[in-house]
């Protein structure tokens, strides 16, 4: 799944068939963080944690002096899809008395959903970026993990700031 839904994304964009609007205002963004430049958005003329609290984009920087681009938020962002793959398949795994082979149709059935293949397709939104996170902080807290619970509720969170409202619910 990961590596086909990369693959399409890659095409797409060599082929200047790019329509993510977010996809270049991100990654002008962490380009210029990378820079330690203000990260600031051309097309809408504003900063760009002055629409939202993408603190998530420091941790893409070193990549960035590595030379990441474009190719490497894609890659990215369908590493988080797929995590949230994973902690379906932990949750089920646990729950239904180690059911794995249910697990994994769980798992399947949250890559395959319409939503998950347009938010691989769609490109770039740090949101997306929550739902592995999120997932994998429930099955934590379930599990009793708890220090693997902050890291992933942390993580969670610096992808946007109104993502604390699922762990307040939580």
């Amino acid at each position: 799944w990961w590596w086909t839904f990369f693959q399409l994304g890659v095409l797409r964009h060599r082929r200047f068939w790019t329509f993510g609007f977010d996809l270049g205002l991100y990654d002008q963004a962490i380009w210029l963080l990378s820079r330690f430049e203000t990260p600031f958005i051309t097309l809408r003329s504003l900063d760009v944690w002055g629409h939202h609290g993408d603190v998530l984009f420091l941790l893409f920087v070193p990549f960035y002096w590595l030379g990441a681009g474009v190719k490497f938020l894609l890659a990215a962002q369908l590493v988080a899809q797929v995590a949230g793959a994973i902690g379906i398949y932990l949750l089920a795994r646990d729950l239904l008395d180690g059911a794995r082979w249910l697990g994994v149709a769980l798992a399947v059935a949250l890559l395959a959903h319409p939503s998950s293949q347009f938010l691989a397709w769609e490109y770039f939104h740090p949101e997306t970026f929550a739902i592995g996170p999120i997932i994998l902080a429930y099955w934590a807290w379930r599990a009793g993990h708890r220090k693997f619970f902050w890291v992933m509720t942390l993580l969670a969170i610096s992808t946007k700031e109104d993502v604390a409202l699922v762990f307040i619910v939580l």
